[in-house]
C-alpha cells in the first residue's frame, strides 16, 4: 500500500513541479499529500491533509493529540514563507462532530 501512496505523491509532485517550480514541498509528509492548489493571479501550490498530518504527528504514540496539534500551528501551518509555501486542508470531518 505505501508504495501506492508514494507513487500518487510522486506523480503530483511531478504535476505541481510542472506548473509551478518553485512550489514548496513539505518534507516527511507524502501521506498526508493530496494534491494541489489552483488560484487565479497566484501559483499552484501543494495541498496537504491537516488531520492526516496531525496522524503523522502522533505516530506510534511519539505525541499526543494535543501535541500534535500545537505542532502543527506552530512549526507546520506558521512556516509561511512566501507566495510558494504549502496549504492545509481542513475537511469538515476534522472539525464537525455532526456525522457522517
Amino acid at each position: 500500500m505505501t508504495n501506492m501512496v508514494e507513487e500518487h505523491a510522486n506523480e503530483m509532485e511531478e504535476m505541481i513541479s510542472r506548473m509551478n517550480p518553485k512550489a514548496l514541498l513539505a518534507d516527511g509528509l507524502d501521506d498526508a499529500f493530496v494534491g494541489m492548489i489552483e488560484r487565479a493571479n497566484g501559483p499552484s501550490v501543494a495541498c496537504y491533509d491537516r488531520g492526516r498530518i496531525i496522524e503523522i504527528l502522533q505516530g506510534d504514540g511519539d505525541m499526543s493529540f494535543a501535541e500534535a496539534q500545537e505542532y502543527f500551528d506552530f512549526n507546520i501551518l506558521g512556516a509561511y514563507v512566501g507566495d510558494n509555501t504549502p496549504v492545509f486542508l481542513t475537511s469538515f470531518d476534522d472539525v464537525c462532530p455532526c456525522g457522517k
